[in-house]
């Protein structure tokens, strides 16, 4: 999904771990605005429906899904946008007609749709043309199956380092190129990485750090290529029990009462705090980070929650802490 429509979802809805890049966050506050974004957010989840059907039919009818969908390109283009998410709409559009064409092997024309992606975020963003990091991953994967792997390291060099797969389709290329040491490297670098151990990704980093130190690995021959699909689960987080996390935060009637939280948190995972807890914050977000209000621990086992004293470093129990 285009970071737009994760900002739409994430404005009204519980956090989840499908395909999208937005924040673990749950928006509390209910205005006019967020009654348009929910009108938005509903069309593109019924766009959604309809995109998620074309993917599933790549394997068995590619050239359909080539065809009906630059009619629905067309369609798009031409109607009214009375939600103001034509844009998204193409953006995924573009997305599913990549990666049709890198599975039936038409990969300049897979290239042809990433670039089309791109004009159309110029177009509604403005500025200059440029790529996003998974722009530069799927072209990437394009130019190592029609074997340019100048062209492709030089794309992977563009998308950076630190988003949840880009790490690992880097390790991938280096396995390409026959370069063992350096790709067991790369994988055990984010082997070690616990905050990324929930990522579906990373028990593909663990298989190929067994498969590369066997005596005679069999290296991989493409780069792991990631589907945009909006269903595309990437996490192994159980989404039931954040969902409960974040409701269980939201009906804290100090919570309710802040008049300036509307952001809940998750800031950091169990594994991250070497406990059974999640981490929550609670605060105002400001555009460009969240301003913490409250800090709680989320047990995942009992759901007990605790106050966080970040000053005296040390938890209370919401007893104790209304006390003071």
């Amino acid at each position: 999904m285009k970071i737009i429509i994760s900002i739409l979802t994430s404005l009204f809805a519980l956090a989840s771990c499908n395909n999208s890049t937005h924040k673990e966050i749950a928006v509390l506050t209910h205005n006019d605005a967020n009654v348009k974004l929910e009108k938005a957010s509903d069309e593109l989840n019924k766009f959604d429906k309809i995109i998620i059907g074309y993917y599933n039919q790549i394997e068995t009818n590619a050239n359909d899904v080539i065809t009906q969908t630059d009619s629905l390109i067309r369609k798009v283009i031409s109607e009214p946008d009375s939600n103001n998410i034509r844009w998204n709409k193409l953006g995924s559009l573009f997305d599913l007609r990549a990666e049709t064409f890198y599975r039936k092997g038409d990969f300049q024309s897979s290239i042809q749709e990433i670039y089309k992606a791109a004009k159309n975020d110029k177009e509604t963003l403005g500025g200059k043309l440029s790529l996003s990091t998974e722009n530069c991953i799927h072209l990437a994967c394009n130019y190592v199956k029609l074997n340019d792997f100048q062209k492709a390291k030089t794309f992977l060099d563009s998308a950076g380092r630190g988003w949840y797969i880009a790490d690992y389709v880097n390790a991938n290329y280096y396995e390409l190129i026959g370069s063992k040491a350096k790709a067991l490297q790369a994988y055990i670098e984010i082997k070690n990485d616990k905050s990324i151990d929930h990522y579906y990704y990373y028990q593909d980093v663990i298989k190929r750090i067994e498969e590369l130190n066997k005596p005679a690995p069999k290296l991989i021959n493409e780069l792991f290529y990631p589907s945009a699909r909006p269903d595309n689960p990437i996490c192994t987080t159980d989404n039931e029990r954040r969902t409960k996390l974040f409701n269980l935060i939201n009906d804290l009637p100090e919570v309710k009462a802040c008049k300036t939280c509307d952001v809940i948190s998750i800031y950091k995972e169990p594994g991250e705090t070497n406990s059974s807890n999640y981490w929550v914050k609670v605060g105002h977000d400001n555009e460009s980070n969240l301003v913490p209000q409250f800090n709680f621990f989320v047990d995942t086992l009992s759901f007990e929650i605790k106050y966080f004293d970040t000053k005296a470093d040390r938890l209370l129990t919401l007893p104790d802490w209304r006390k003071q």
